[in-house]
C-alpha cells in the first residue's frame, strides 16, 4: 500500500502496528497514530515528509529514538495543520541512561499552532523549552512523567483553558515560575493528579488578589496526600474537588477566600475535624456538597442552612458524624433535591430541620448503626419526595405516627419508590401509610426480620413492583393487593410465617413476574392464576413442609419461564405443568427429594428449550425414549445435584444416557459434556446464544 502516493486518510486502531510504509505518501492527510517499531522498520524519520498531515496526530513508543538529531527527522513543526499532539513513551520500561529524553522531547517541536498536547511516561527529569513558546495551546495534560521534579512555565500563555498533571511521582514543589508573567489569564480547569512527593504549591505575591487565575472555574487535587501548603486565590472557582490530602492546612488554604463556589467535594481528608470556618457562609451559590471519607468529622456547621441554593448533599464514609443541622430556619432549603447519607455509624438522628426541605426529590439513608427512628413531624412537609430508602439501620425501630394519627409517609404524595433492607429492630409500618402517595411504583422491603405488617395498598393504581423477601414476622400480605391493576412484578421470598395471600389476583392482568418462594406456613396459592393473560415467568414452592402434594392452583397457557421448588414429602411435580403445552421453554425443578422419576406428560411440552434439574436427591429416572424424543425443541438439560441421575446419565456408559444423547448442549455436576458429532448441526450451533439469553432474561431464574 505504501505505492498508493495519493492516498489521503489511512485509519486504524491505537495499538495497531503500522501496517505499510509511509514515507511516500506525501499526500496523507489523515493518521491519527503512529508507532515506532524497530523490527518492522518504522522509524520516526517516516513521518518527516508527510507535512499535509492535519488534525490529531499520536506517536507511541518513543523510547526507541536515540536523540535529538533521529527526533527532529520527523520535522513535527513542519507540519502546520496538526492541532493535537501525542507523544507517548512505553509505560513498563527501565529508565535509559544512555539515550537522553529530554533531548528526544527538544527535537520533538511542534508547530506554533498547536491547540492541544500530551506527553505520556517520558522519563527525562525536565521538559522541553519549547513548550513556552506555544502561544494558541489550549489545552496540556502530563501523565506519567515519573523523573520530572518540576512544572513548566505555563501562565503567560493567553490562549491555554486546561491543564492536568497526573502521576508525576517526584514532583515536590509548585514554584512561583509556574505563574509566568500574565498568571493564567484564560485557564478554566487545572488538576494535580496522583503526584504523592508534591509537598507545596507557593502563592504569587501580586497587588491584586484577583490577578491570579482570573478564569479558573475547576481545581481537581487528587491523591496529593503529603500537600501542605496551597495558594489561597482563586476568584471565579465554582467546583472544588479535594480527594485524599491528608493535611487540613492546605484545605483551609485553599478554602479561606473562596465565594463563588457551586460544587465542594471533599474525600479521604483523615484529618479534618470540621469544615473550614467560613467555607459555607461564604458560598451562598453552593449547590452540591459531597463529603466521603472523613474519619474524623463529627459535624458541621450551623451555617448550612444559609445555602439556600443547595440541590444535593451527600455524606459517606463519615464515623465520627453525630449531628447534621441542615436546618434550623423556617424557610428551609427550597432548592434541596436530594439527601444521600451513607455509613455514618454514630449518627442516632434524623437530620434537623429535614421537614423544612420541601422540594426534597431523593433520600437514601445507608447503614447509619445508631439510626433509631424518624421524626414525628419529619415527613410531613416532603410532598415531593419520590424516593425513600433506609438500608443496613438495624436500630430503626418505627416510622412514627403524628399527632393527626397519620403516618408520615401519609404525607408524601409524590413517593413512587420505597426501599427498606436491613431494619431488622423494624416492626410496623402505619396501616394506612401508603393511602395518599397514590402515586407510588415500587415497594421494596428485605430483611426486615421483626417487620409485622406492612401498609394496605389499596387505590395505588401506578403500583407495579412489591417485593418481600426475608420477612419472618410477617403473617399475611397487606389489603388491597388485588386492586393494584398495573402491578407487573410480584415477589415474595423466604417470609417462613406467612400463612395468607390474597385470595384472588385475577384483576392483576398487567402482571408478568410472580415469584412465592419459601413459605413454609404456606398451605394454598391464590385463586385467579389462570386468567392473568400477561403472567410468564413463574417461581413457586417450598411451602408447608407436611403437605404431601403441591396446592391446587391453574397455570395460565401463556406461561414461558417455569420454576418450581419441592420439600421432602413431595413424590411428583404438580400435574397442572403438563398443560403448559405450547408456550413453556425454560423449566427448573428444584428439591424434589422424594421423587424418584420424572413423569411421561414431560414428554408433551413440546415447546420446551431448556431443562434443569437440581438437588433432586432421590431422582433416578427420565421419562421413556418415546417422551424425550418428542421434545423437538429441547436444546439444552442440566442437571445438578442428582447424584443418582447424574450416575445414570453419564455419556455412553450410563443406563439413561441414550435417551438424551440427541440434546445439543449437556451440563452434568457443573461440567460440559462433549457434543456427539451428528449433534454438531448448524441448528444446534445457532441455536444455543438463543437459549442462553432466554433463561437469563428472566428474574425467575435468578
Amino acid at each position: 500500500m505504501e505505492n498508493l502516493i495519493h492516498l489521503r486518510h489511512v485509519y486504524f486502531d491505537k495499538d495497531k502496528e503500522v501496517p505499510f510504509g509511509m514515507r511516500r505518501l506525501t499526500r496523507l492527510q489523515t493518521l491519527h497514530y503512529f508507532n515506532l517499531d524497530e523490527e518492522r522498520n518504522h522509524g520516526i524519520d517516516e513521518l518527516g515528509g508527510l507535512n499535509q498531515l492535519k488534525g490529531e496526530l499520536s506517536i507511541s513508543s518513543l523510547e526507541l529514538v536515540k536523540d535529538k538529531d533521529e527526533a527532529k527527522k520527523s520535522n513535527l513543526a513542519g507540519k502546520e495543520n496538526i492541532r493535537k499532539l501525542t507523544l507517548a513513551w512505553g509505560y513498563e520500561r527501565e529508565r535509559n541512561d544512555k539515550v537522553s529524553e529530554v533531548d528526544v522531547l527538544e527535537g520533538l517541536q511542534p508547530n506554533r499552532e498547536l491547540e492541544i498536547l500530551k506527553i505520556e511516561s517520558f522519563m527525562g527529569g525536565k521538559l522541553a523549552s519549547w513548550m513556552m513558546s506555544l502561544l494558541n495551546l489550549k489545552e496540556i495534560r502530563l501523565s506519567y512523567c515519573r523523573e520530572c521534579e518540576e512544572v513548566p512555565p505555563l501562565g503567560h500563555l493567553p490562549n491555554l483553558r486546561h491543564v492536568e498533571f497526573e502521576s508525576m511521582y517526584k514532583l515536590k514543589c509548585v514554584g512561583v515560575e509556574f505563574y509566568g508573567a500574565a498568571l493564567f489569564p484564560s485557564l478554566k480547569t487545572l488538576v494535580f493528579n496522583n503526584c504523592p512527593a508534591l509537598i507545596e504549591w507557593k502563592e504569587v505575591d501580586v497587588i491584586k488578589p484577583a490577578a491570579v487565575f482570573p478564569c479558573l472555574e475547576e481545581l481537581t487535587l487528587l491523591n496529593c496526600g503529603e500537600l501542605r501548603n496551597a495558594p489561597s486565590r482563586f476568584p471565579s472557582l465554582q467546583k472544588l474537588k479535594i480527594h485524599y490530602i491528608d493535611q487540613v492546612m492546605a484545605i483551609e488554604n485553599i478554602c479561606s477566600q473562596l465565594t463563588t463556589l457551586t460544587h465542594l467535594e471533599i474525600c479521604g481528608a483523615t484529618e479534618l475535624t470540621r469544615l473550614p470556618v467560613g467555607m459555607l457562609e461564604n458560598n451562598h451559590n453552593l449547590r452540591v456538597l459531597h463529603i466521603d471519607h472523613c474519619n474524623e468529622l463529627s459535624h458541621l456547621p450551623d451555617e448550612l442552612h444559609t445555602l439556600r441554593l443547595l440541590e444535593g448533599l451527600t455524606l459517606e464514609n463519615c464515623p465520627s458524624l453525630e449531628f447534621i443541622p441542615i436546618t434550623t430556619q423556617s424557610q428551609g432549603m427550597p432548592c434541596l433535591r436530594l439527601v444521600k447519607i451513607q455509613n455514618c455509624e454514630k449518627l442516632s438522628s434524623w437530620p434537623s430541620g429535614l421537614e423544612y426541605c420541601t422540594s426534597l426529590q431523593e433520600l437514601r439513608i445507608v447503614n447509619c448503626q445508631n439510626l433509631r427512628h424518624l421524626p414525628v413531624d419529619g415527613l410531613q412537609t416532603l410532598v415531593s419526595l419520590k424516593e425513600l430508602t433506609l438500608i443496613d439501620c438495624p436500630s430503626l425501630e418505627f416510622i412514627p405516627i403524628t399527632t393527626q394519627s397519620q403516618s408520615g409517609l401519609e404525607y408524601c404524595t409524590s413517593l413512587r419508590k420505597l426501599h427498606i433492607e436491613n431494619c431488622q429492630n423494624l416492626r410496623h409500618l402505619p396501616v394506612d401509610a401508603l393511602q395518599n402517595p397514590v402515586s407510588l411504583e415500587e415497594l421494596y422491603i428485605q430483611n426486615c426480620t421483626n417487620l409485622e405488617a406492612i401498609p394496605n395498598l389499596d387505590n395505588l393504581t401506578s403500583f407495579s413492583d412489591l417485593f418481600i423477601c426475608g420477612c419472618d414476622g410477617l403473617t399475611s400480605l397487606p389489603r388491597g393487593l388485588q386492586t393494584c391493576t398495573s402491578l407487573r412484578d410480584l415477589v415474595i421470598w423466604e417470609c417462613p410465617n406467612l400463612i395468607s395471600l390474597a385470595d384472588d389476583i385475577s384483576r392483576l392482568q398487567s402482571l408478568s413476574t410472580l415469584q412465592i418462594v419459601d413459605g413454609r406456613k404456606l398451605k394454598y396459592l391464590p385463586t385467579g392464576l389462570r386468567s392473568l393473560t400477561s403472567l410468564e415467568c413463574m417461581t413457586i414452592g417450598k411451602f408447608w413442609e407436611e403437605l404431601d402434594s403441591f396446592p391446587d392452583f391453574e397455570l395460565p397457557s401463556q406461561i414461558r419461564w417455569l420454576k418450581i421448588s419441592g420439600w421432602p414429602k413431595l413424590k411428583s411435580l404438580p400435574q397442572q405443568i403438563q398443560h403448559l403445552t405450547t408456550c413453556l421453554e425454560n423449566l427448573k425443578i428444584v428439591s424434589f427429594d422424594s421423587m424418584e422419576a420424572l413423569p411421561e406428560w414431560l414428554g408433551n411440552l413440546t415447546s420446551l428449550i431448556c431443562l434443569d434439574i437440581r438437588d433432586c436427591k432421590n431422582l433416578m429416572y427420565l421419562p421413556t425414549v418415546e417422551a424425550m424424543q418428542r421434545l423437538t425443541r429441547l436444546r439444552e438439560l442440566d442437571i445438578d445435584g442428582c447424584p443418582g441421575l447424574e450416575e445414570i446419565c453419564a455419556k455412553k456408559s450410563g443406563p439413561e444416557w441414550h435417551k438424551i444423547s440427541h440434546i445439543p448442549y449437556i451440563r452434568v455436576d457443573g461440567v460440559d459434556l462433549p457434543k456427539e458429532s451428528e449433534s454438531s448441526s448448524d441448528d444446534s450451533t445457532h441455536s444455543k446464544p438463543h437459549q442462553t439469553s432466554t433463561v437469563l432474561n428472566c428474574s425467575c431464574f435468578s
